[in-house]
C-alpha cells in the first residue's frame, strides 16, 4: 500500500505544536505518535462518515493526502492570520525582495539567479529587525522561457528553494508574489506591459506556472502565501472584471492542488477597486502609496520636496485626481514678435479661498501661430506677510533616460516631458522638447495655434495654504508671436465630490485608510499592504520620513493590517535594486532600521 505509506511519512515529517487539544492526536495520550499514524493509515481512502471520522482532517468527506496536520499554516481566520493549533494570531510585517522583477532583457533569468541583492545574511537581517516575513518578487522569466511556454527551468526552482531554505533558516516566512508575469500586467511599469490580458496564451501559462508552484511548495509552511498578481492594471478598455475572471481561475487552479496555502489577491491598481473570491483562507491586499505626490518626492517625474515636511496639519490632503478647476495667477505675458532667452520673474498670487488645496505649473500661450521655449523655472511659497517661506521647485525641463531615484535634482532637478500633459482648446496646437535650451540639452516649446493652449506638470502639484502667496518665474524665448499672450502660470485646485477632507497628518492617514478598507470590514477578510513605503532621498532630507513611517506602522499595527514595506535595498540598505553589490552593512538607513527595531522586536 505505497500510497498509505506515502501519507503516513508525510504526516510523521510535519511537526506539530503541542497544544492543549493535539491536532492529529487520535488516541488521546497527547502526543502525535506511530499509534496515531497507523489509525491515520487504516482510515486512509475512506469516504463514508462513520469511517472517515476524525481522521477527515480537511473537511472533504474523505480520508486522504489532503488530510495532514495543518497547523503549520498561516491561515485566514476572520479578520485575522492564525498559525499553530491553538490558532495563535500572527501579523506578517516585513519586507520586500524585488530580485530585479522588472528584468526583461535577454539573459534575464541568469541574470536575476547570480544577481547579488541579498543572501542568508540578509534574510538573518530581516529577523534581526524583528520582520517576520519577506515578500519574495518573481519574475516568470526565471521558471519559463518565452521560446518554450509551459517548459519550466531546473535552475529557476533551484534558485527558489535555496531562498526558501535561507528564510527558514532565519526562521523568516515568505510571500510568493508573481510580481511579473507573461506579456506583463501593469501599464505604468517599465519592465511590464498588457499582454497579459489580451493574450490568452499569456494568461493559460500564469495559470499553469501558478499550478506548477503550488505543486511543489504545498507542503511548504515556510511559505505564508501565495500572491498572485502584484499590481493588475489591465488597460482602461478591457476593465478590471478581466482581472477577477483571471483571479477566479488562479484560485481555482491552485486550489486544485494546494488547499492549505493562504492565497492573496490585490485590487486593481490605483483606487481600490475590490472583488470577493471563492473561499475563507484568502487576504485581501492594496499597496499604500499615500499621498501620491508626497510618498514620491525625489523620483524622476515628481521632483523635490514639494510636500514636505510630514506632518503639516495646514495641509489638506491631496484630491485623487487633479481636483477641480479652481482659478489661475495672472503673471505678467510676454511681449509678441521674436525675442532671446529672457526672465520672466512673475508676481506674487495670493490664496483667498479657503477650499484651495493644491496648485500645478504650467506653460501656456493664447493663440498664437508662434512659438515659445520655456525652460528653468521656479515656484516659491510665502508667508501672509510676503516673507519668502521656501523654493518649492526649481525645475529644468529636460528629455533624459529614466532616473527612478532622482539622483541628480541640485540646484534645478530635471522635470522630463512625458510627465507634463498639453490642453488644445483648438486641437491644433503643437507641443514638444527642443534642443533650443536656456540650460542643459532641452527645453519644452509650444505653438498654440488658433486656440488657447498649456502644458500642465501634474506631476509637480503641491499643497497651497489659505492666504498664503506663491509665484512662478522662468525663462522663455520666441519667435513670431503674433500675440502678446505667453508665460509661466500657476493654476489652483479644490477637491473633487469624494475626496477625502482631511489633514496631512496621523488622522488624515487614519482616515484614508478606513475608507479604503472597508470593503474588508464589511466582509470580516484580513488585509494586507504587499506594499509601501518613501524614496531612498526623503530620509536625508527635512522629509518627516520616520515620523510617517511610525505614523503608518502604528496605524497598521493598531488595526491588524499586515504589511511589507518596500524595498530592502532601497530603503533598508541603502543601493541600486539592480545589486551589482552585496549590501553594504556600512550604508544603511540608520533611522529606519532603528525605528523597525524599536516598534518590531
Amino acid at each position: 500500500m505505497p500510497t498509505v505509506v506515502a501519507a503516513i511519512l508525510l504526516l510523521l515529517l510535519l511537526p506539530p505544536a503541542v497544544p492543549a487539544a493535539l491536532v492529529g492526536d487520535f488516541d488521546g495520550d497527547g502526543v502525535v505518535g506511530f499509534d496515531d499514524f497507523f489509525q491515520f493509515g487504516d482510515a486512509f481512502g475512506a469516504t463514508e462518515p462513520l469511517e472517515s471520522g476524525p481522521y477527515d482532517l480537511d473537511g472533504d468527506g474523505s480520508v486522504g493526502f489532503g488530510d495532514r496536520v495543518t497547523s503549520g499554516y498561516v491561515r485566514a481566520q476572520g479578520a485575522q492570520l492564525v498559525i499553530g493549533t491553538d490558532d495563535t494570531p500572527i501579523l506578517l510585517q516585513g519586507v520586500n525582495f524585488s530580485n530585479l522583477h522588472f528584468a526583461t532583457w535577454e539573459g534575464a533569468a541568469a541574470d536575476i539567479i547570480a544577481a547579488a541583492h541579498h543572501d542568508s545574511t540578509d534574510f538573518q537581517r530581516v529577523a534581526d529587525l524583528g520582520m517576520n516575513v519577506v515578500r519574495f518578487n518573481l519574475n516568470y522569466r526565471v521558471f519559463e522561457d518565452d521560446a518554450q511556454p509551459f517548459v519550466y527551468r531546473q535552475d529557476g526552482w533551484q534558485w527558489l528553494d535555496r531562498n526558501l531554505n535561507w528564510a527558514r533558516q532565519a526562521g523568516v516566512r515568505v510571500i510568493l508574489d508573481l510580481h511579473s508575469p507573461q506579456g506583463g500586467a501593469d501599464v505604468g511599469a517599465s519592465a511590464s506591459g498588457t499582454d497579459l490580458w489580451t493574450d490568452d496564451t499569456n494568461q493559460q501559462r500564469l495559470v499553469a506556472l501558478w499550478k506548477e508552484i503550488a505543486t511543489r511548495y504545498r507542503d511548504s509552511t515556510w511559505v505564508a502565501a501565495y500572491d498572485l498578481l502584484n499590481e493588475p492594471d489591465p488597460p482602461v478598455d478591457i476593465g478590471p472584471d478581466t482581472w477577477e475572471q483571471l483571479a477566479t481561475t488562479l484560485v481555482d487552479s491552485i486550489r486544485s492542488v494546494d488547499p492549505h496555502h493562504l492565497l492573496i489577491v490585490e485590487s486593481v491598481l490605483g483606487a481600490p477597486q475590490w472583488f470577493e473570491v471563492e473561499g475563507s483562507n484568502v487576504m485581501y491586499d492594496w499597496h499604500f502609496y499615500f499621498p501620491d505626490p508626497y510618498v514620491n518626492e525625489f523620483r524622476y517625474q515628481v521632483g523635490r520636496a514639494a510636500w514636505s515636511p510630514y506632518p503639516d496639519t495646514l495641509v489638506r490632503l491631496p484630491p485623487v485626481s487633479s481636483g477641480i478647476w479652481a482659478g489661475v495667477t495672472d503673471n505678467p505675458r510676454t511681449p509678441a514678435g521674436s525675442f532671446d532667452w529672457t526672465l520672466f520673474p512673475g508676481e506674487l498670487f495670493q490664496v483667498t479661498e479657503a477650499d484651495w488645496v493644491q496648485a500645478i505649473p504650467v506653460m501656456d500661450c493664447g493663440a498664437n501661430d508662434g512659438t515659445a521655449w520655456f525652460d528653468d523655472f521656479t515656484v516659491e511659497e510665502f508667508a501672509p506677510d510676503s516673507t519668502l517661506l521656501r523654493t518649492v521647485h526649481r525645475a529644468d525641463p529636460e528629455e533624459v533616460e529614466f532616473d527612478y531615484a532622482l539622483t541628480e535634482f541640485e540646484p534645478f532637478f530635471t522635470s522630463n516631458f512625458p510627465f507634463w500633459s498639453l490642453f488644445s482648446e483648438a486641437g491644433d496646437s503643437d507641443w514638444q522638447t527642443s534642443s533650443t535650451a536656456h540650460e542643459g540639452g532641452y527645453s519644452f516649446a509650444l505653438t498654440a495655434g488658433s486656440g488657447a493652449a498649456n502644458a500642465g506638470g501634474g506631476g509637480l502639484a503641491f499643497p497651497v495654504k489659505y492666504r498664503h502667496h506663491y509665484r512662478i518665474g522662468g525663462w522663455i524665448r520666441a519667435e513670431d508671436l503674433t500675440a502678446a499672450n505667453c508665460g509661466f502660470q500657476l493654476e489652483f485646485y479644490t477637491l473633487a465630490s469624494g475626496d477625502l477632507e482631511a489633514t496631512f497628518s496621523r488622522a488624515g492617514l487614519q482616515a484614508e485608510i478606513d475608507r479604503v478598507t472597508e470593503f474588508q470590514r464589511q466582509r470580516n477578510v484580513p488585509v494586507n499592504w504587499g506594499e509601501y513605503g518613501l524614496t531612498i532621498n526623503m530620509f536625508s532630507r527635512d522629509t518627516g520620513a520616520i515620523e510617517y513611517y511610525r505614523d503608518l506602522i502604528e496605524i497598521a499595527r493598531d488595526l491588524g493590517i499586515h504589511q511589507q514595506t518596500w524595498e530592502y535595498r532601497e530603503s533598508l540598505y541603502l543601493g541600486d535594486q539592480e545589486a551589482d553589490e552585496w549590501p553594504d552593512p556600512a550604508n544603511v538607513n540608520a533611522p529606519l532600521l532603528e525605528l523597525y527595531g524599536e516598534l518590531l522586536r
